[in-house]
């Protein structure tokens, strides 16, 4: 006697509207934006720019949208997108024919500040930028990055191999 019921309409009514529901979320378009990710292997240093970022289209909100003008921070490989820590105001743009010697630098120091460098021994004051930051590593050393002018770069790199160096940064 149970089969000669009235059908329960509105429970497959109620289960047809969940369905439909559940498609729609599933297969609806979501909106995206157009994001610019590396074309090719952009170095720490490099000028960021149309030559190689191209933009690809990424769901809205998924990154937080940037400017591609200006200088790379750190090294980007090809098929990364850019973040806005990614890319460095060209003020603080290290000139290209300078060389970038790895010392301890200050906790304190950021990116494109001047810098003086202290050659223990003789000491001679020599004057550089700062091109990379040191990595937030709790266990690391704070080694980062300092450009120098082509004709002290050698007396530079030396002294910062036997450790015979000290960076001066401005307090600000």
């Amino acid at each position: 006697m149970l089969w000669l019921a009235n059908p329960p309409w509105g429970r497959w009514l109620l289960a047809s509207l969940l369905i439909g529901a559940a498609f729609w979320s599933e297969f609806r378009t979501r909106p995206t934006t157009s994001h610019p990710f590396a074309s090719s292997s952009i170095l720490a240093g490099e000028v960021i720019g149309p030559h190689n970022t191209s933009n690809r289209e990424v769901p809205i909100g998924l990154l937080d949208p940037v400017n591609p003008d200006g200088i790379a921070s750190r090294k980007v490989t090809s098929g990364e997108p850019l973040l806005a820590a990614d890319v460095a105001d060209t003020a603080s743009h290290v000139p290209s024919t300078w060389w970038v010697v790895e010392v301890e630098v200050p906790s304190h120091a950021d990116k494109g500040d001047e810098v003086k460098i202290v050659l223990l021994d003789s000491g001679e004051v020599i004057d550089g930028v700062l091109a990379a930051t040191p990595e937030d590593d709790p266990f690391g050393v704070g080694t980062g990055g300092i450009a120098v002018a082509p004709e002290q770069a050698s007396h530079v790199a030396v002294a910062a191999a036997e450790g015979r160096i000290a960076v001066i940064v401005s307090s600000r």
